[in-house]
């Protein structure tokens, strides 16, 4: 194996995993919205889908907050790179700390959908036991 197919897994799996972390916070909200309930002709949640269902748009957000922050970050290195001089093809290493706020991101929405899922889970286990 090479750097390079190391590099290729790590590319390919956190790309799958984030999309099917994106996928279970849509499912998730989805879930919650058949539990809705009807309390005096108005649509609620049963207060133990809130907080996974705060959870899941909170992991949402901190999706779309590594993908943002990546292209603003990585828009701004190559804007500096090109003011330097650096051709579009010349080899240079980018600082290993460039990644880290998106890392940060990457493992949060994991950890934070996560845990919404597993009150999801009791949810439903209560429903069905």
């Amino acid at each position: 194996m090479k750097l390079k197919d190391a590099r290729e897994n790590y590319y390919y799996y956190s790309q799958k995993t984030s999309e099917i972390t994106r996928q279970l916070g849509l499912a998730g909200i989805a879930l919650i919205w058949v539990f809705k309930v009807d309390s005096g002709g108005r649509q609620s949640v049963p207060l133990e889908l809130v907080r996974p269902a705060w959870l899941i748009v909170l992991g949402l957000t901190l999706d779309f907050l590594q993908y943002s922050l990546a292209s603003v970050v990585w828009g701004i290195y190559h804007r500096h790179k090109e003011k330097v001089g650096i051709g579009e093809d010349a080899e240079f290493l980018a600082p290993t700390s460039i990644n880290w706020p998106t890392i940060l991101f990457f493992w949060s929405k994991i950890i934070v959908m996560g845990i919404a899922y597993v009150y999801l889970l009791r949810f439903l286990a209560n429903k069905i036991l």
